[in-house]
């Protein structure tokens, strides 16, 4: 098939490879959309980014938009000159291959069968070459990309999704099969119409001398009535897809939702799932022996009375852990970077001095609020970075790493 394809696609195999080309492009910018989105509530809201990385991140947003968009539009259009030109080309060996047939190929094909071949079937042809130029590289590549994430957030839980899709493609692959023969039919009843209709035009001068209308239009019923059940039943099976896609899509959430509130409930699921900034301070609180606080009210509006976490803020706000996010705004549900979790620690010990200045991470920089609590967190073996070179500060701190880093830190506190 594929060597049909490249023989009949010549002259327009440039547009051939830019479509597939720029639709990987398109697939990988949404790809790192949301990342950039998440890296602008991590760093610039809830870290230490601030505007300056909010405005960056923006713009970097903007440029993947734009690209995005242009690589869409060139690949629909270098997707539908392809398409076309396969279409033109098939068009043109086809009537050279008819005008060399023999009399039994004559007698074999009917003429209304060869004018399908050369419209209908054609048209199909160039819909499903524009379609695969386009899905074929789409789909894999969010495909992969989907799993890749999977499996980065949690390995056990992919599973669903690898017993789900086998059972997908099985059930398509039934409704396909069952489809072909009915699709065959709907062709030879295509075949059919045209036949009718080509005997009617060529004699319409007997039928009307004869007076045979009445029969004609008997017989392009019978034959429109056979069409309009060839075609119902083939697509009263092919429209059965959606619901089994919705169907396998949905029996993949509810099972992620199903095992995974059970990880949550057995706490097999909390360790590398992402700490926020008030469950790191209630666990720091909670560490330290629920001590008392100085303050006697929260200046923060997003830390309501009575909240898991209202007694730990109040004990940072007055043992001078934590000032918020902003006047006002102490960002409770934020996730809580790496940064962010040892500054908590670093206060709570009472911001102790460093012994060097010598940091082994390039990724702290000298004028940094959490420069102190690092050097600190390496002196006393509270971190080793996530490299040798590396600290990453402004990566989520999950809930694994704020109880390792109060569990080394605990005699220094």
């Amino acid at each position: 098939m594929l060597k049909l394809f490249t023989k009949h696609i010549k002259g327009y195999e440039k547009d051939a490879i830019k479509s597939p080309l720029f639709i990987a492009i398109e697939a990988i910018c949404e790809l790192f959309l949301p990342l950039l989105m998440a890296d602008i509530i991590d760093v610039g809201i809830n870290g230490d980014g601030g505007m300056p990385f909010i405005w960056k991140a923006g713009l970097g947003m903007l440029a993947l938009s734009v690209l995005s968009l242009y690589s869409g539009m060139t690949a629909a259009k270098s997707s539908s000159i392809a398409s076309q030109g396969l279409g033109r080309n098939l068009r043109h060996e086809m009537f050279a291959k008819i005008q060399d047939f023999s009399f039994a190929d004559i007698d074999r094909f009917s003429s209304a069968s060869l004018i399908t071949r050369l419209t209908n079937d054609v048209n199909t042809i160039q819909m499903t070459t524009m379609m695969c130029l386009r899905m074929l590289v789409r789909a894999p590549v969010q495909l992969l990309s989907a799993l890749v994430v999977c499996l980065t957030m949690n390995a056990r839980l992919t599973l669903v999704i690898a017993v789900v899709i086998p059972v997908m493609c099985l059930l398509l692959w039934l409704i396909m099969r069952a489809c072909e023969r009915l699709f065959t039919r709907f062709q030879q009843k295509i075949d059919a119409l045209n036949d009718t209709v080509q005997e009617n035009l060529i004699g319409i001068r007997v039928v009307k001398a004869f007076v045979r209308g009445d029969f004609e239009r008997k017989k392009f019923k019978k034959s429109n009535d056979e069409l309009r059940d060839a075609g119902l039943a083939a697509v009263m099976r092919v429209i059965l897809i959606s619901p089994v896609m919705m169907l396998s899509m949905y029996a993949a959430i509810l099972g992620v939702m199903w095992f995974g509130g059970g990880f949550v409930a057995r706490g097999e699921l909390l360790p590398g799932e992402p700490c926020q900034r008030g469950l790191a301070l209630a666990l720091l609180w909670r560490a330290l022996g629920r001590p008392e606080t100085l303050a006697t009210a929260t200046p923060f509006a997003d830390v309501p009375v009575g909240s898991y976490c209202h007694e730990a803020v109040l004990w940072g706000v007055g043992s001078g852990v934590t000032t918020g996010i902003e006047p006002g705004l102490f960002g409770v549900d934020g996730i809580c970077t790496r940064a962010q979790g040892l500054t908590f620690l670093y206060r709570a010990a009472g911001c102790p001095p460093a012994y060097t200045s010598y940091c082994p991470f390039t990724d702290v920089p000298q004028d940094a609020y959490f420069r102190g609590a690092v050097l600190w967190a390496v002196e006393n073996g509270v971190t080793t970075g996530t490299s040798p070179t590396a600290f990453s500060p402004h990566l989520n701190c999950t809930r694994a790493e704020i109880i390792t880093f109060i569990y080394r830190a605990m005699e220094l506190l």
